[in-house]
């Protein structure tokens, strides 16, 4: 009996996240506002039980365009470049974890601006992370583009980085000549999906006595 307890508490955060729990919006940023810098309407819409952070920027700066978060300063080398991204993070409250199942977001590049976007995730801070390694290109027009990633689910209070790397030679027009460091790049409508729930009660088995904790 003992066992099945254990069994049965190990097993109920998970009881979130079925096949009959759709994934919702855990973070939404779409930018609303008028053309100026800092970018206007960077406020982010967080899950309940989570809190977040705004799209900030590493070496990329700010170039004003209404209604879109729109930068500017990025690499136009071949390589991914370590320290120039964008980035925002979410981290739900102490006693409950995330269940992370996709990120989507709308990207444009102007005429001149590098095609190649890296995007990656962290839950240590970029000690180590996950990379798409397949995201599309960046176009103009500008369209949607999803990451797919196979769900993760965090610890109780953990943060989930995420950074967009904008990167390359090659022009969004892919006209000749190379990409400039002065092209921009346009993000907007921002979305990370998935689910805040309860950390959950697990079982402490002990010889002739069994206890529970709730882990925060």
């Amino acid at each position: 009996m003992k066992q099945l307890f254990r069994i049965v508490l190990f097993l109920l955060p998970f009881a979130f996240t079925g096949p009959g729990v759709d994934a919702q919006n855990l973070y939404l940023n779409q930018f609303t506002g008028v053309s100026a810098c800092p970018t206007p309407g960077n406020i982010p819409t967080v899950a309940t039980n989570a809190t977040a952070t705004v799209l900030t920027r590493n070496t990329i700066t700010c170039t004003p365009t209404a209604n879109v978060f729109n930068s500017t300063t990025l690499n136009n080398t071949a390589s991914i470049n370590p320290a120039s991204y964008i980035e925002f993070t979410v981290t739900p409250d102490p006693g409950y974890v995330l269940n992370v199942t996709s990120l989507s977001f709308f990207r444009q590049g102007s005429n001149t601006a590098p095609n190649q976007l890296e995007v990656r995730y962290s839950t240590d801070g970029f000690a180590s992370f996950t990379s798409w390694g397949a995201a599309p290109l960046t176009t103009n027009p500008g369209s949607a583009a999803t990451w797919d990633f196979t769900d993760f689910t965090t610890t109780p209070g953990q943060t989930v980085s995420i950074r967009f790397y904008p990167y390359g030679t090659q022009r969004t027009d892919l006209a000749s000549g190379t990409a400039a460091t002065t092209g921009t790049l346009r993000l907007d409508d921002v979305t990370l999906l998935g689910n805040v729930v309860p950390a959950g009660a697990y079982a402490v088995m002990s010889p002739g006595s069994l206890s529970f904790r709730m882990p925060l």
